[in-house]
């Protein structure tokens, strides 16, 4: 019995900190309902825009120690990582923005980069640093 609770947490070490990936715009949800005398009326909006495929990978190279977890509520950090097309940029020249939070929910980092790789390579960091 001890022996398989000492395996159990060092699998558990070996799996890395958790980090769930999602963009800006899954997160945004806003609508409302309202009724006055005998009438009721209400909306739903929700914009929902998948992480590419692309973060996920360059993450996952960059930062190898990281485990990417689909499972938000087991992840140790939250990123927030919004891809632009350089039309959408406004010419500020920063394709990639990203905020990382911590499990409570606390703002630890934020930064832009051109390429997602750079993106990729901070966002690393600020985790790995913040995990310590």
């Amino acid at each position: 019995m001890l022996l398989r609770i000492i395996i159990t947490a060092v699998l558990l070490q070996a799996v890395g900190t958790r980090v769930f990936v999602v963009d800006k715009d899954s997160w945004q949800e806003s609508g409302g309902f309202t009724a006055a005398n005998g009438t009721a009326s209400g909306n739903y909006h929700a914009g929902v825009r998948h992480t590419s495929t692309e973060q996920i990978k360059s993450l996952n190279q960059a930062c190898p120690a990281l485990t990417i977890t689909a499972d938000k509520q087991s992840a140790d950090f939250i990123i927030v990582w919004d891809t632009k097309t350089w039309a959408e940029t406004s010419w500020s020249g920063h394709q990639n923005e990203y905020v990382v939070y911590n499990k409570k929910g606390d703002v630890i980092y934020t930064g832009a980069a051109h390429k997602i790789s750079n993106a990729a390579k901070d966002i690393c960091k600020s985790v790995t640093q913040s995990s310590k």
